[in-house]
C-alpha cells in the first residue's frame, strides 16, 4: 500500500462524479498488472452533449418544416429544403448510441473480468421506459382527446401493443405512419430497446473476434437492404436495415478502447482529414436526395453516413483538439443531457402550438410558420424537457446501479 500510494489517485471522474479507486484496481496494481485510465473507469465525453443537442435541432427542424405545402412563401420553401435531411440527426443518434453502449460494456468488462447483464439491463429500463411510456400514453390518449376537442376526432392507426412492447417500429411498416404524430417519434426507441436486449449477449457468446461480430452484422443489414430496395418503410423503419448504424457505432467503441485511443495529439494526418470529412459530408447531406437516387448508392446510404458520424465521434471523442470543438457551443453543453426529453416531447409541444394556432386562426400566416411555429415550439419543447427530467427522469436516474 505505501508503495503504490503515490500512484494511485485519490478520485476518479466517473459519468460525471467523483469516485474512489475500486478494490479490484488496487490489488492490480499490487500485483504489477499495468492499467491504465481507461480501464479504471468510465469518461465523460463533454463534446457529445452538443453533437445530440445539434442532433436534436435537425430533427426539429425537419419536424418543423416537414410540409411542402406553402409553395407562395419564399421563406418556408428555402427552410425546407435546407432542413428536409434532418432525419439524419436519427441516424447519427444511432452511431451514438452503438458507441456508448459497447464503450460502457466493453470499460466494465476491462475492469472487472465481465459485465454484468442484470445492472445493463436495469440501467436501460430506468434510463428509456419511465418517459417512454409517458409519450406514449400522451401520444395514443391524451392526443386524440384534444383532437376530438377541436375537429371531433380521428380514427388511430396503431396498433398499441406493438408500442407498449417497443415494436413501433413495425407497426410504421404494418400499418403506416400512426395518426398520432406523437407517436410516430418512437419507432427509432424502440430499435434502440431491441438493441439493448440483444447487443449484451452478442457480446457475451463473442469475446475474441468482436470485430468480425461487427462486420457480420454490416454485411447482414446490407443484405437486408438490397433485398427490400424498393420498399421506403422497410429500409427506413426496419430493425435489420438500420443496425448498421448502431454496428458501426460498436466498432468504433471497441476499436478505441482496446487500442487505447485516447487525448489523440493532432498531427497533420487527422487535420487533413477532417478537412476533407466535414466538407464532404456537408455535401452528403444537402445533396442526398440527388446522390442517392442511385439505387446502388440507395443500398450503402446508411453505412456511408454512418461511417461519417463515427469519425466525427472518433474526433470529438479521442483528439485533443479537434478542428471544430463541439464543447465550445454552450448552449449544446447545457442541453445535452436533456435532448432524450427533447426528442420525446417536441412532437406533443408542436400538438399545443400547432392547436393555439388553429384558435387564434393565424395557423397559414406567414409569420407564424416560418418564425413564430419554430421559436414558441422551442421554447415549449426545452420548458417541458425540463419538467420531464425533473419530474419524470432523475427519480429513475438515481436509482441506476454503478457499474
Amino acid at each position: 500500500e505505501v508503495i503504490y500510494r503515490s500512484e494511485v489517485p485519490t478520485v476518479y471522474q466517473v459519468s460525471g462524479r467523483q469516485t474512489r479507486p475500486s478494490y479490484l484496481y488496487l490489488c492490480r496494481k499490487i500485483q504489477g498488472v499495468k492499467m491504465n485510465n481507461s480501464s479504471i473507469g468510465k469518461r465523460y465525453f463533454e463534446n457529445f452533449d452538443s453533437l445530440r443537442f445539434i442532433s436534436f435541432l435537425s430533427i426539429f427542424f425537419f419536424h418543423t418544416f416537414f410540409s411542402d405545402g406553402f409553395p407562395d412563401n419564399i421563406s418556408y420553401s428555402f427552410l425546407h429544403k435546407v432542413f428536409k435531411n434532418g432525419d439524419l440527426g436519427v441516424n447519427f443518434f444511432f452511431t451514438l448510441s452503438g458507441f456508448l453502449i459497447t464503450y460502457h460494456l466493453v470499460i466494465e468488462e476491462k475492469q472487472n473480468g465481465m459485465f454484468s447483464l442484470k445492472k445493463f439491463y436495469i440501467r436501460r429500463v430506468l434510463r428509456i421506459w419511465p418517459l417512454y411510456y409517458v409519450t406514449f400514453l400522451f401520444g395514443y390518449y391524451l392526443f386524440h382527446y384534444l383532437i376530438k376537442l377541436v375537429m371531433g376526432g380521428l380514427p388511430e392507426t396503431a396498433n398499441p401493443w406493438l408500442y407498449v412492447f417497443f415494436l413501433g417500429n413495425f407497426n410504421s411498416i404494418i400499418n403506416g405512419d400512426p395518426t398520432s404524430s406523437t407517436l410516430s417519434v418512437l419507432w427509432s426507441i424502440a430499435i434502440e430497446e431491441q438493441f439493448y436486449l440483444v447487443w449484451p449477449l452478442l457480446l457475451l457468446l463473442v469475446k475474441k473476434h468482436r470485430p468480425i461480430l461487427f462486420l457480420l452484422i454490416t454485411i447482414t443489414s446490407l443484405f437486408f437492404r438490397a433485398y427490400h430496395l424498393d420498399n421506403h418503410n422497410v429500409l427506413f423503419y426496419h430493425t435489420l436495415s438500420v443496425m448498421s448504424d448502431l454496428s458501426i457505432g460498436g466498432w468504433l467503441a471497441y476499436f478505441v478502447v482496446t487500442k487505447n485511443l485516447f487525448e489523440i495529439e493532432n498531427d497533420k494526418k487527422y487535420r487533413y482529414l477532417s478537412i476533407i470529412a466535414y466538407p464532404t459530408l456537408f455535401i452528403l447531406i444537402f445533396f442526398r436526395q440527388e446522390i442517392f437516387s442511385i439505387p446502388t448508392l440507395l443500398l450503402f446510404e446508411r453505412l456511408i453516413f454512418s461511417l461519417f458520424f463515427a469519425y466525427i465521434l472518433f474526433e470529438q471523442a479521442c483528439l485533443k483538439n479537434p478542428l471544430i470543438g463541439a464543447r465550445r457551443f454552450s448552449l449544446g453543453n447545457n442541453w445535452g443531457k436533456y435532448t432524450y426529453a427533447l426528442y420525446c416531447l417536441h412532437i406533443p409541444a408542436m400538438v399545443f402550438t400547432e392547436g393555439a394556432a388553429l384558435a387564434l386562426g393565424i395557423e397559414k400566416a406567414g409569420y407564424w410558420i416560418v418564425v413564430g411555429k419554430p421559436l414558441s415550439t422551442l421554447l415549449l419543447s426545452m420548458l417541458m424537457s425540463l419538467g420531464s427530467y425533473y419530474a419524470i427522469e432523475r427519480p429513475f436516474l438515481r436509482l441506476k446501479p454503478e457499474i
